[in-house]
């Protein structure tokens, strides 16, 4: 079923009728038959139109039951794009908010050029949502000749003289997809996004303009997409279809580019002020950034420490007394001693516990202790004892209310410092221990990433 139209529009001095013709509104209603009239007034017009009410009257002459909506903007001078930039801007979400599901028509053709210039760019912005109508002059000539005065005369008259009700004259409605003007404004939104790594919003804003966009960087935003979410092995498909896998994919092991990305993702969580979200991967980093170390650099594997009370593929391991006292004998009165924070003084350790971040960030603490060659991990560990510490405090309050964490929250229990230190400490971490492993752009991809996305709209 066809949608319902809505039609914004500027009141002008070419409507209701001009030199025996129907004005760009009445010309719009006889071809779309919009359920709704929203007319845009501006001082002037608000004032004529209070007093003789003609451009609803010319309307209702051609469909007698469209609604009519006059908003009075109280704009003194149409002329000015300041005064015009926020109030159509607002006029049109709330007509937007008011109307779901429905087809806005915004009439570009009436008004002052700079209404008509301002509900174009509005338009142009948001193509799934708007379209843009412009009304040519009857035999493509200017509009100088005569308009109609309601000081002086008869509606009925000019309406039973307009030309357009006879039916032979043709349809001057036009849809301009404004190439020229529609392409640096979708780029220029585009850029926004992906300034605030929002990969999704930009790639369906792609969607709806790919006549205009090369396509390389759809398949950028969709790696950014994949990547950002984490999928790994879509993300590199996207990245080999424009051969940039070595460009965007900056770590030779596997193990090291899924930490890496999974502190990226954290990273851009930080930049947007998602801070709830940030907060809670904490525990994982340290968890899986403590397995890299233990079984990569301390050569002692997960089955050495614990077992499984399940045959599910994913079950959970729990610590193994027998075997973690076999592979580090004193670990259980290190354990007693360090395994809880120092807030948590009054809480004794017992085994039978998950194999979850603490109980790794502690296997690595004792290690570090224990052995003279891991001594250098022992800085890393108390770090990591940080971020956990740090999330223990913010997750619990965050966990149990609907309040959001908040800078000042995080500041108070981060020693005064804001979240982008925290990050710029875990980078710092990941670095020394993963050593010449990783290049430093590993923590930069999402910005390389946004490089080429501009670099390519550029070339458009």
């Amino acid at each position: 079923m066809e949608k319902e139209n809505i039609l914004i529009a500027c009141v002008g001095i070419t409507d209701p009728i001009r030199s025996d013709y129907d004005g760009p509104i009445l010309h719009i209603t006889r071809y779309y038959h919009p359920k709704k009239i929203y007319m845009i007034l501006s001082s002037e017009i608000a004032e004529r139109e209070r007093k003789w009410k003609y451009n609803e009257e010319a309307v209702h002459l051609l469909v007698p039951k469209c609604e009519i909506i006059k908003i009075e903007t109280g704009i003194e001078d149409p002329h000015s794009y300041d005064s015009l930039a926020t109030e159509f801007r607002t006029i049109c979400e709330q007509v937007k908010y008011e109307n779901p599901g429905k087809r806005i028509l915004l009439n570009i053709t009436s008004g002052t050029p700079q209404m008509e210039t301002t509900l174009a760019m509005i338009g142009m912005g948001e193509p799934e949502i708007y379209t843009l109508i412009q009304v040519t002059t009857p035999e493509k000539k200017s509009n100088h000749n005569q308009a109609f005065n309601p000081e002086k005369d008869d509606l009925n008259e000019w309406f039973e003289g307009d030309l357009d009700n006879i039916g032979t004259e043709p349809n001057r409605c036009l849809t301009p997809q404004l190439y020229n003007f529609r392409t640096p404004v979708i780029q220029f939104q585009i850029r926004s996004l992906i300034e605030n790594y929002d990969y999704n919003g930009a790639l369906m804003l792609y969607k709806l303009n790919q006549d205009i966009l090369p396509e390389k960087l759809g398949i950028l935003l969709c790696h950014g997409e994949k990547r950002l979410c984490l999928e790994s092995e879509e993300a590199i498909k996207e990245a080999r279809k424009c051969g940039l896998v070595k460009n965007l994919f900056l770590n030779g092991r596997r193990d090291i580019a899924e930490l890496v990305d999974y502190f990226n993702s954290m990273y851009v969580k930080e930049k947007r002020g998602e801070l709830n979200d940030f907060v809670m991967r904490l525990e994982v980093l340290a968890e899986y950034l403590g397995l890299f170390i233990l079984e990569k650099k301390m050569k002692i594997s997960v089955d050495q420490i614990s077992s499984v009370r399940s045959k599910r593929k994913n079950a959970t391991r729990f610590l193994n007394e027998q075997k973690c006292k076999e592979c580090m004998p004193g670990i259980e009165e290190y354990f007693v001693q360090k395994y809880f924070f120092e807030e948590e003084k009054n809480r004794s350790f017992r085994w039978g516990n998950a194999l979850n971040s603490r109980a790794v960030v502690n296997l690595v603490g004792y290690q570090s202790e224990k052995k003279e060659i891991y001594k250098k991990y022992a800085i890393h560990v108390d770090e990591m004892r940080k971020w956990l510490s740090l999330c223990a405090r913010l997750r619990n309050p965050a966990a149990h209310t609907i309040v959001a964490i908040t800078d000042e929250m995080f500041k108070k229990e981060y020693g005064g410092k804001s979240a982008d230190v925290l990050c710029a400490n875990i980078r710092k971490v990941m670095m020394a221990v993963f050593e010449k492993e990783v290049p430093k752009e590993s923590f930069e991809v999402f910005d390389i990433l946004n490089k080429m996305c501009v670099d390519c709209m550029r070339k458009v």
